[in-house]
């Protein structure tokens, strides 16, 4: 594990949590009194979503909350954090149970991201959180800025891109649906809506399906971004 603390920018005083941290439950099934990395995981989910959120607030004062919300769903999801885990390359010293190394768990984009967010929360209660942040920062502030920067060059924002990845973060999955469609077939009008967590959205309409859900993509985003802020307080 030394080689993934220099790789990470921090040296643990307690080395049995960052084996805890990468420890995954598939081996409380092998190993008696074994500890895994859930409650790491809550914990460090928080820790890494303020974190964002801080640095976003005080560094882009003019964005507002959706802006905000998209880029921090960016940095922080599944996805992402599977980026900054092969960038610590902690594959290695993820601890597996036998069936689960057999099914290719080590290198599975789920396990590698949880392990992440369980390191961050190591580090947090190791460390205390001025050094959580350092290293978040030192990991995931150009990804923020590089992800604003590509933002202000887009004249319109893709919603259904924007709701696929902040239900991404939460590990959730809209399903678009065509609900209606009527008028002549060189003019037709398609109404479409869209449903995440058993919620169904404001059905919307439009000249094509896409941009009817487009316009219903919007509307789950805008409730459902300010539902996330008001979950990720630390």
């Amino acid at each position: 594990m030394k080689e993934l603390e220099k790789n990470i920018g921090y040296s643990f005083k307690d080395k049995s949590i960052l084996k805890t941290a990468l420890t995954h439950k598939s081996i409380l099934n092998e190993t008696e009194n074994a500890v895994c990395n859930e409650r790491l995981e809550f914990l460090g989910d928080s820790v890494l979503g303020f974190v964002v959120a801080d640095y976003l607030y005080k560094n882009y004062p003019e964005k507002d909350e959706g802006i905000m919300t998209r880029a921090r769903a960016y940095v922080v999801c599944e996805k992402g954090l599977d980026v900054i885990a092969k960038e610590w390359e902690i594959s290695d010293d993820i601890i597996l149970s036998y069936g689960e190394e057999k099914m290719g768990g080590r290198h599975r984009a789920s396990i590698l991201s949880d392990a992440v967010e369980s390191i961050i929360a190591a580090i947090y209660i190791d460390g205390g959180f001025d050094e959580a942040k350092r290293v978040i920062l030192k990991f995931f502030a150009d990804k923020i800025d590089r992800f604003i920067s590509g933002l202000s060059n887009t004249a319109n924002f893709d919603y259904k891109t924007n709701l696929q990845e902040l239900c991404q973060s939460r590990g959730l999955k809209p399903i678009y649906r065509l609900v209606g469609e009527r008028g002549p077939a060189h003019a037709k009008i398609y109404t479409c809506e869209v449903e995440v967590n058993g919620t169904i959205y404001k059905a919307e309409e439009d000249t094509s399906k896409k941009k009817a859900e487009q316009k219903a993509a919007a509307n789950a985003f805008k409730i459902l971004s300010k539902e996330v802020n008001k979950d990720d307080t630390l």
